[in-house]
């Protein structure tokens, strides 16, 4: 926002990602400074000890200065803090032997965190990215790729970690691939990889070591 760029709500994520940590220790994490400041200085964020390791996740992905390395959605940030209260105490009941717990335990908390079950989501969320995961199914039968990416966008924003759109997404891939190997005009694969590009908008097609592969061999 002090660079003048477009607004995002990955904004609004680092406000909220302030608030919640003067709640949880009462003080500012970067003690005051704005985020053009701390960006010139190269200061790094220093969180109170007393907070635990899912609540320093949290905070952490919440004040990234980078948008791109920062919780991207409010359902995200709502889902992780929601495992930062109770992770360890379903962990904690789920384990029979308090050794084996305590050795595992920093292993667990970290795929929890990355992969939130679908069911771990607001009931509201969950039917938002199964009726837009839907939509994006019937696109394909029609075979509109775009119309596809937008439905599984919106799936995927508040819910990154689905296995359903990413599977939907490399069934995707696979189409294009297939199309580019087998055209042979030079206009239509100029086309297609201008498509390709394109599509890397997405946040979900640019991370994607498929799509990562596809663009080494259209080069």
């Amino acid at each position: 926002m002090f660079e003048r760029q477009d607004p995002d709500p990955r904004d609004d994520i680092y406000a909220l990602g302030v608030i919640a940590n003067e709640l949880l220790v009462g003080a500012h994490p970067y003690g005051g400074k704005t985020a053009e400041e701390i960006n010139k200085q190269g200061l790094k964020l220093q969180l109170d000890k007393s907070l635990s390791y899912l609540y320093k996740r949290l905070v952490t992905k919440s004040l990234a200065i980078q948008r791109e390395q920062r919780i991207s959605t409010a359902s995200q940030f709502l889902s992780s803090l929601q495992w930062a209260e109770k992770g360890p105490r379903r962990l904690l009941i789920a384990s029979v032997f308090a050794i084996a717990f305590i050795v595992a335990n920093a292993f667990v908390i970290d795929a929890v965190d990355d992969e939130i079950p679908l069911s771990d989501l607001p009931q509201a969320d969950q039917t938002v990215v199964l009726n837009n995961i839907s939509e994006a199914d019937v696109a394909l039968k029609f075979k509109d790729y775009n119309g596809a990416l937008v439905y599984l966008d919106r799936a995927y924003q508040i819910h990154p970690t689905n296995d359903d759109v990413e599977d939907r997404v490399d069934g995707i891939l696979d189409v294009f691939a297939q199309q580019v190997e087998n055209t042979s005009d030079v206009k239509q694969k100029e086309f297609l990889k201008k498509q390709l590009s394109e599509i890397a908008n997405y946040e979900f097609i640019a991370i994607n070591e498929n799509y990562k592969q596809l663009q080494q061999t259209t080069r």
